[in-house]
C-alpha cells in the first residue's frame, strides 16, 4: 500500500478493491456472452438456419478490429502516461467528492499532495473503465455475430481478442498512484 495518511490509505485502498472489483465484473460479462452463446447453440442445432442472410463477417470483424485499436492506443495512453495534469485530477476529484459525501471528511484529513493523489485516482479509474469497456465491446461484437448466424464458435476469436485485452490491462490501480506520486509532488511544488 502507498504510505500516507491514515484516510489516504484508506481511501486508495477502497479505490483500489473497487476498480479490481469493474475490472474483475467487465472480465466475467465476456465469458457470460461466451456462456450464453453456446448453451443457445443448443437451441439453434434444433431450428432451422437464420431466415435472413446476417451481415458479411467482415463488418463484424471491421467494427472489432476497430474497436480493439482504439483500446490498444488507450491503453498506451493511460495515466499518467496521458500527460494530464492537476487540473484534471483536481477535477475528477471534484466530481466525485459531488457523488460520496464522506470523501470530503477523507480529504480534510490529507496532505495538498494526497488530495492530488486521490484526484488522479479517480482520474485513472476513469480511463481504465472505458479501456475495459473498448475491449468488453469485441466480445459483444462476436456474439452478435454469433446470434446472427446462429453458429457459437465464430465468437472465439472476439472472446479471446477481448480476454487478451482486459487481462493485459489491469487496474493495478496503487502502483499507478506511486507513478503518479513523482508527478504530484512537482505540481504541488509549483503552486
Amino acid at each position: 500500500m502507498l504510505r500516507g495518511s491514515p484516510a489516504f490509505e484508506k481511501r486508495v485502498g477502497r479505490m483500489t478493491t473497487k476498480a479490481a472489483i469493474v475490472h474483475v465484473a467487465m472480465t466475467m460479462a465476456a465469458v457470460t456472452y461466451a456462456a450464453v452463446t453456446f448453451v443457445l447453440q443448443r437451441q439453434w442445432s434444433q431450428e432451422a438456419a437464420p431466415a435472413t442472410e446476417p451481415p458479411p463477417a467482415i463488418v463484424f470483424f471491421g467494427v472489432a478490429a476497430a474497436a480493439t485499436a482504439i483500446a490498444w492506443w488507450m491503453r498506451s495512453r493511460l495515466p499518467p502516461a496521458d500527460g494530464a495534469g492537476a487540473e484534471a485530477w483536481r477535477n475528477a476529484l471534484d466530481q466525485a467528492a459531488r457523488q460520496d459525501k464522506t470523501l470530503a471528511e477523507d480529504l480534510a484529513a490529507m496532505s495538498e499532495q494526497e488530495r492530488l493523489l486521490v484526484g488522479f485516482g479517480f482520474y485513472a479509474t476513469t480511463r481504465l473503465i472505458v479501456v475495459w469497456a473498448m475491449a468488453e465491446s469485441v466480445a459483444i461484437v462476436g456474439m452478435a455475430r454469433a446470434l446472427l448466424t446462429h453458429d457459437a464458435t465464430v465468437l472465439v476469436p472476439f472472446l479471446a481478442i477481448s480476454l487478451a485485452l482486459l487481462m493485459m490491462t489491469s487496474p493495478r490501480l496503487s502502483q499507478r498512484i506511486a507513478e503518479a506520486r513523482r508527478q504530484a509532488a512537482a505540481i504541488s511544488s509549483e503552486r
